[in-house]
């Protein structure tokens, strides 16, 4: 009985797990695509009302904080830090591929990332045109975040399908060498068997030639009794 409760309470939590990742997932999804939208329209007010934009640099601040965060994990199953000790200055931290978000929310991601990535662009080329300078090195530095956000996720997505590649790798290579291990047991199972009835075969016919060289000696030594 404690051995079934213990695992009905593992399964419970595994269940409060995978439904606070899900509401998590919604949450960010929701959140990323409010400040991508507030993005678009600030981009848009900076660039014929307002001239230094300071609140698209917020919004691009906290949408980059947020990425590294919350974002990339839950809507693409990558987080990243800064590794100053290690060999790469970054270090990935990858969901498991059971955990991994659905392709809705990984299309989001890229989507809204790359759509405000050509947005800024955009914003840049044209207030360079406007000779609007303070305004347009601000808008550089927003484009310069984006550009380094999103090129650390397709390193972290790339590293990420590596990984999978290679435990699918070796689920397989793992499958072929056990389909290639059964002919062996089953011709060492044979050869086992053989030798087990040839030995049963010897034993029993080992009793039978004992009887028979005992038969053979009496009926010697009945031939040469004298009469």
């Amino acid at each position: 009985m404690s051995g079934s409760g213990n695992i009905h309470h593992e399964n419970d939590q595994e269940d409060l797990i995978k439904d606070e990742f899900k509401e998590n997932t919604a949450n960010s999804s929701s959140w990323f695509s409010l400040i991508k939208i507030s993005l678009v329209f600030s981009s848009i007010w900076g660039l014929f009302f307002c001239k230094i934009n300071y609140i698209s640099l917020t919004l691009e601040l906290l949408d980059f904080i947020l990425c590294k965060q919350s974002f990339g994990k839950y809507l693409v199953g990558i987080k990243w830090s800064l590794n100053c000790g290690g060999d790469s200055m970054l270090k990935f931290d990858i969901t498991a591929e059971d955990d991994m978000p659905s392709p809705s929310y990984s299309n989001i991601f890229w989507i809204g990332n790359s759509l405000v990535l050509i947005l800024w662009i955009l914003v840049v080329i044209l207030s360079s045109i406007f000779q609007r300078w303070i305004y347009s090195s601000i808008n550089a530095l927003i484009l310069i975040l984006q550009l380094t956000n999103i090129s650390i996720f397709l390193k972290g997505n790339s590293i990420a399908a590596k990984q999978s590649a290679e435990q699918v790798r070796s689920v397989l290579l793992g499958n072929v060498e056990a389909f290639e291990e059964l002919p062996e047991q089953a011709t060492l199972q044979s050869v086992s068997k053989s030798e087990e009835t040839k030995s049963q075969e010897i034993k029993e016919n080992t009793p039978e030639k004992s009887n028979d060289t005992q038969t053979d000696n009496t009926t010697a030594k009945d031939t040469e009794k004298p009469e």
